[in-house]
């Protein structure tokens, strides 16, 4: 491996603050520092001023954002130029976008294929679906398929002028060869990560409280988002008696959805039985994956699924929907269930499955499969982005 090399790691959120993809930039960052790569992180935000931790080299580009369009506009644009600034600085062998979304990753892009610089870009979801879904548009409509096909090809152009795809899972890597007629050869199937080694730590010192007698306390870690199948898991709640379950979600999203899901529990009756935690710090989050018997994640789509990861780490059993990347994370793993992302009656079937452990006091030992999650161990998967980084900076 190249000592030395020169990284530039573009991203929109930094520091960490709770968990997310802003964690792994940081640690993608200090692994590159301990192999003996030199990182820069880049992130594109206005506003508060960003503060570097564990002395990562990191700058800051953006602007306020004015009123309007045109006030969006020029704050991107500000952006952009900021962006180029730090590339003519810090002169970068290879360029890593951390997520594929927002016109500024798509400018970047451009400008490194411009200028013959090898970039590789995070693929952590479909933009295209994921943006139409937020708006809320029926995806049997011919409104929603001619929009999808159209800014399908609009991401085909773009990611075409990236040297390589970061895609996680196998399936994702099938899906942008097929749909998007990306190459095999621009793909690189590196798994997502992180620190779990840390997470678990945390979880270690905590105590753990007896799970004897009701309630059963499910959990969901998830962005509030239409895919996320938050409204399936409220459905089956209401099919269950006051005081069986206790349903903890925890991650936020846009307010008039989060609204809309509220309003749904009051209308189905089960508010009482649900806990809406938003975002929760590192610390927090351990704490409630150590107080939890289940851990529920029935997503309609689901490229990876970091939070599987860390639901194993701590040994919950876990029942998920067998869609997309959710498979290879959870291949070789104990005591979960994979089931139709659509099979309400299957949920509840599960969930009374569990419900009744806590009745009898029957539930198994909690079994964390240490072979499992070291194929998502940060070192290894940084060694490979490292590798392909070296690759990619000897063939320009």
């Amino acid at each position: 491996m190249e000592h030395g090399l020169r990284v530039l790691i573009i991203t929109p959120i930094y520091p960490p603050s709770k968990g997310g993809p802003s964690e792994q930039t940081e640690l993608l960052a200090r692994k590159l520092n301990e192999l003996g790569l030199r990182s820069r992180v880049c992130v594109c935000r206005n506003t508060p001023k960003v503060e570097a931790r564990f002395s990562i080299d990191c700058v800051q580009v953006g602007g306020e954002r004015g009123p309007g369009l045109l006030g969006r506009l020029l704050r991107r644009v500000k952006m952009l130029i900021g962006v180029v600034r730090v590339i003519r600085d810090f002169v970068p062998d290879v360029v890593h976008v951390q997520t594929f979304a927002g016109p500024v990753t798509s400018m970047v892009g451009i400008y490194c294929l411009l200028l013959r610089i090898p970039s590789v870009v995070k693929i952590t979801g479909e933009r295209t679906h994921e943006f139409l879904m937020e708006k809320g548009f029926d995806r049997a409509s011919v409104v929603y398929n001619t929009l999808s096909a159209v800014l399908t090809v609009w991401d085909r152009l773009i990611l075409s002028c990236f040297s390589r795809l970061w895609v996680t899972s196998p399936q994702f890597q099938e899906r942008f060869e097929t749909v998007y007629g990306i190459s095999s050869k621009r793909i690189s199937l590196v798994p997502n990560f992180r620190d779990l080694a840390e997470f678990q730590r945390m979880g270690c010192t905590l105590e753990r409280r007896s799970t004897a007698g009701l309630p059963l306390r499910i959990l969901t870690v998830a962005r509030l988002r239409p895919w996320k199948g938050i409204e399936k898991c409220i459905r089956v709640l209401s099919r269950f008696e006051d005081g069986e379950i206790v349903w903890t979600f925890a991650g936020s999203g846009q307010s008039s959805y989060e609204q809309a899901l509220r309003r749904q529990a009051d209308e189905q009756g089960v508010s009482g039985s649900i806990r809406w935690l938003g975002d929760v710090d590192e610390w927090e989050l351990s704490k409630i994956y150590s107080g939890s018997d289940l851990f529920v994640l029935m997503s309609d789509r689901e490229p990876f699924g970091i939070v599987l990861l860390e639901a194993m780490s701590f040994g919950l059993p876990i029942l998920a929907s067998n869609v997309d990347g959710v498979p290879f994370v959870l291949e070789g793993s104990k005591n979960t269930t994979l089931q139709s992302k659509d099979d309400l009656n299957a949920l509840e079937s599960e969930c009374r499955k569990h419900l009744g452990f806590k009745k009898e006091n029957t539930e198994g030992a909690r079994q964390v499969n240490l072979e499992t999650l070291e194929r998502f161990s940060s070192d290894r998967c940084v060694k490979e982005l490292a590798s392909i980084y070296a690759g990619l900076a000897s063939s320009n």
